[in-house]
């Protein structure tokens, strides 16, 4: 393991001197992995599109994330920027740190591109099974390019989103992969039970129950580990003392703020359809004039340019820093917000 994180190291130097102009081009591409995102723009773009598609989305999201807090827990991976001060070899080396650079929890698998992996291939595969009937029928030149292209941009950007990670020193290269991998993983099994997933989505109990669960088990987890291992939250203390600049380390970047995200939006999405359920029966025969509008490319697009601004609005609302209970707590309710959002609200405001 000593060799594999020095090799890591000599890899971010490397990054750093020869693309050092390119910056803010890197820091770019870490926001575009960002975790959040899959809540805040690919679940709401991806749903307006094709519902069920984009429920498969949220789970997929949630289920990577909460997977990946986990795992970072049980790994226990050390982060870069505060390794190589922690370390005899290396305490005389310096890594450039930037805004984005000092993550709180424990750095393996990374959760930019475990998520992002998860989301961007389940799309993909759906993609390829959509297209199936079309490639069959193709040249087998023509499903060739077309198959062999889609495939090539989804590694393109999987691979961006893995070394900006690494040029930004707040994951070693070993780490990236294994959260590539594992990401590719779980879109393959929430690809599999999408049906399952879906009709739990539609049920406001077992939401409920999903989203207790995801909070207990966490919870669960972070107290055996404390008792019998070691004390997860060491990575906040970590993050705290290496980080060069304090208004780096931020409390959404924790890994209870994964839960308090993932559960929340759990939470949410079962509400959504207890409310578009309701406002259905209750109003059926006017929904039914606009059915032709509420599915025509104007409607989805008026919806998904809505559902990322809303959204955005929505995250810009600042959370009680004071307390990290009620900062939690609020995010948690924040949180639900955003299925809500997208699944009753934006439709809503469109059609009427």
């Amino acid at each position: 393991m000593e060799a594999l994180l020095d090799s890591g190291i000599n890899f971010i130097i490397y990054l750093q001197k020869s693309w050092a102009g390119w910056q803010s081009e890197m820091l770019f591409l870490s926001k575009v992995g960002d975790p959040r995102n899959s809540f805040l723009i690919y679940f709401p773009v991806v749903y307006h599109l094709n519902h069920n598609l984009g429920v498969s989305v949220l789970w997929t999201a949630i289920i990577s994330e909460w997977i990946n807090l986990v795992l970072k827990w049980i790994l226990r991976g050390d982060r870069p920027y505060w390794w190589i001060h922690e370390t005899a070899q290396w305490k005389n080396v310096t890594l450039e740190q930037f805004e984005l650079t000092c993550e709180t929890g424990p750095g393996s698998p990374s959760g930019h591109s475990m998520v992002t992996s998860a989301v961007l291939c389940l799309v993909v595969l759906w993609l390829m099974n959509s297209l199936r009937e079309t490639l069959r029928q193709a040249h087998v030149l023509n499903r060739f390019i077309i198959t062999t292209t889609i495939w090539s941009v989804l590694l393109t950007i999987l691979s961006l989103v893995s070394l900006s990670r690494v040029f930004i020193a707040t994951h070693f290269p070993h780490q990236v992969i294994l959260g590539t991998v594992v990401g590719v993983f779980v879109a393959s099994a929430v690809r599999k039970h999408s049906s399952a997933l879906f009709e739990v989505s539609q049920s406001v109990f077992y939401c409920t129950i999903c989203s207790i669960v995801l909070v207990v088990s966490t919870l669960a987890s972070h107290f055996i580990l404390s008792v019998l291992i070691y004390d997860p939250s060491i990575s906040v203390t970590k993050a705290q003392k290496w980080c060069v600049n304090p208004s780096y380390v931020h409390l959404d970047t924790t890994p209870f703020y994964a839960l308090v995200r993932d559960s929340g939006a759990t939470l949410g999405l079962g509400i959504s359809f207890l409310i578009v359920g309701s406002v259905t029966r209750a109003g059926m025969n006017s929904w039914r004039g606009l059915s032709n509008f509420q599915n025509s490319l104007l409607s989805k697009s008026l919806k998904i340019i809505l559902s990322v601004f809303l959204l955005q609005l929505l995250e810009a609302i600042s959370l009680p820093k004071s307390n990290p209970l009620l900062f939690y707590v609020a995010g948690y309710g924040r949180c639900s917000l955003i299925p809500i959002i997208i699944i009753c609200v934006v439709p809503m405001i469109v059609l009427s």
